[in-house]
């Protein structure tokens, strides 16, 4: 079951695209994996790069000054990664599971999943380091008060 190539913008979207993956999956687990890899790919990409924007958002509202801001969007950024990083661990749950199961031979990952693990992954790693920043930011600005 194919499905078709669009922006999950909320967590009932994003739930409906798994469990059709899911029912898809169960329907065939005899026959050969019936993964669209490009579009999970393209929706853990689009999902990542939501995180990175956010994350970046975070990080021009820290240099305001603004704490909360900062902190109200890097949630934001966590919760793009989390929908991004289930889409993927469905797929490899997926393919492992079909190994297991004496399934056919392992079915080949296309490049462009690969690709989309490695955005997810380097944008998972920008979203802790900006959280870091922001709680250095936090104390440094603390600290100066401080000192006045």
């Amino acid at each position: 079951m194919a499905v078709p190539l669009k922006v999950i913008r909320n967590n009932n979207e994003e739930q409906q695209v798994i469990k059709g993956l899911l029912f898809s999956i169960r329907r065939k687990k005899m026959e050969s994996t019936n993964i669209d890899f490009p579009q999970v790919a393209m929706n853990i990409i689009l999902s990542a790069g939501n995180a990175r924007t956010k994350a970046s958002e975070a990080l021009e509202a820290l240099m305001d000054d603004d704490y909360e801001k900062a902190k109200k969007l890097l949630n934001e950024a966590d919760e793009f990664v989390k929908k991004a990083h289930r889409s993927q661990t469905v797929v490899m749950q997926t393919l492992a599971a079909e190994e297991y199961d004496g399934g056919k031979d392992p079915c080949p990952i296309p490049m462009i999943f690969i690709h989309a693990q490695d955005t997810i992954m380097t944008i998972m790693s920008e979203v802790e380091i900006s959280k870091k920043i922001v709680r250095i930011y936090e104390k440094l600005d603390k600290e100066i008060k401080e000192c006045r």
